[in-house]
């Protein structure tokens, strides 16, 4: 399926799946901005209407009035952008997205244009300016994943037309394709014990996007777990209310103006969970989640006002900010509020928070560090994030 149709699919099945996580493959533009994370050199033959297939919401839009981020029952810490912030890549054209990092906070692989009009994975070692290029190919290559042990890293790419989940080693060499379906099957993420692949896959019956998982060892039999997009399993095993695994990921309400919410649903020995919602509105997206190492927290974006988002050069500063929620519902601290547009974050094991942001003026990785951000919303930071540095 090409990614018109693609586009036209999801917006038929009221799950926008465009401006909502820089790497959707639907909507993409030419010039490499921030929600180009697979640009095309050339317009597609049949493009979807842009109006359409940029928005945050589906196919019925009767807009919303602008809304907010719920400050109640919530206990709500603003820390706008007081916190250490650090840039990490330095493209000063194309740009660097989809960050990934290891475990053991040794290396970062992201998807960049900065050498082509199509991305590449590349591996960028912590505290190194150095970047190493993993794929080489005339298609596009995004959204890496790195397995628990750190010796692969699971992607998607078009390099046979269709969009589907590859696994390739750490050091480099031919990538596996794991994934087969003429069904655009995007976002792998690793199982804690690195045995299962989590990815987002475009029903060719439901229109919908779904959430499969596969095992690496034996992918003839994929199985379907639920509707969502952008899958994330927790790092930590055995968090779930009955001692299963739990995805996070993105789902469209499928009423009103459809906006993305987070939600959370739990494996344990091939059977899945009720999903439960962490975060939902009506009037702002939250999109791009995240888990803290530990399980405790998530990190996602939120696009304020987002039935005004009609095309990618509308997005400014005010409308897209990241956020950390407790797993529990019961803290909700705002990270960034800067000149910016902040997205796409993951949590490295050095404490600090990994993202895509456009304070550069071009698309960059940057980092935060969370537990300034937890201290300044009341929560102790304990370990594994590092313990607060007292007087010797």
């Amino acid at each position: 399926m090409d990614i018109a149709a693609a586009a036209r699919v999801a917006r038929r099945s009221c799950v926008s799946a465009t401006l909502v996580a820089a790497g959707a493959m639907i909507g993409c533009q030419s010039d490499g901005t921030l929600f180009a994370t697979t640009p095309q050199p050339a317009p597609a033959p049949e493009p979807a209407p842009v109006a359409d297939d940029l928005s945050l919401f589906g196919e019925d839009q009767s807009w919303a009035s602008p809304g907010t981020l719920p400050a109640d029952p919530i206990p709500l810490t603003a820390i706008a952008d007081s916190v250490d912030v650090s840039r990490v890549t330095y493209a000063e054209q194309g740009a660097d997205f989809d960050p990934a990092m290891s475990a053991d906070g040794a290396y970062m692989v992201f998807a960049s244009t900065q050498h082509h009009h199509n991305a590449d994975i590349y591996l960028k070692n912590t505290g190194s300016t150095v970047m190493t290029q993993l794929t080489d190919d005339p298609a596009r290559d995004v959204m890496p994943a790195i397995s628990p042990d750190g010796q692969w890293v699971a992607f998607a790419s078009d390099r046979l037309l269709d969009w589907n989940v590859y696994i390739m080693p750490r050091a480099g060499g031919r990538p596996v394709q794991l994934t087969k379906s003429t069904a655009a099957e995007l976002h792998p993420s690793w199982s804690p014990d690195g045995k299962l692949l989590a990815y987002a896959k475009l029903g060719q019956t439901s229109g919908k996007w779904e959430i499969w998982i596969v095992d690496v060892a034996n992918t003839a039999t994929p199985h379907f777990l639920g509707y969502g997009l952008f899958p994330e399993w927790c790092p930590k095993a055995g968090t779930g209310p009955t001692g299963g695994d739990l995805l996070l990921y993105q789902r469209s309400a499928e009423r009103g103006d459809r906006a993305f919410g987070i939600w959370t649903l739990e494996y344990k020995d091939g059977d899945v969970g009720s999903p439960s919602q962490l975060i939902g509105s009506a009037n702002t997206a939250y999109i791009n989640p995240t888990w803290a190492p530990d399980g405790r927290f998530v990190v996602f974006a939120a696009v304020s006002n987002p039935h005004q988002v009609r095309a990618v050069d509308t997005l400014n500063h005010e409308d897209c900010d990241l956020w950390m929620l407790a797993a529990d519902g019961t803290t909700l601290v705002n990270l960034t509020a800067g000149a910016s547009t902040d997205l796409m974050p993951t949590w490295g094991n050095d404490g600090r928070i990994y993202f895509v942001s456009t304070r550069s003026g071009q698309d960059n990785i940057w980092s935060m560090d969370a537990r300034e951000a937890m201290l300044a919303a009341g929560i102790n930071p304990s370990l594994p994030y590092a313990t607060v540095p007292t007087d010797q």
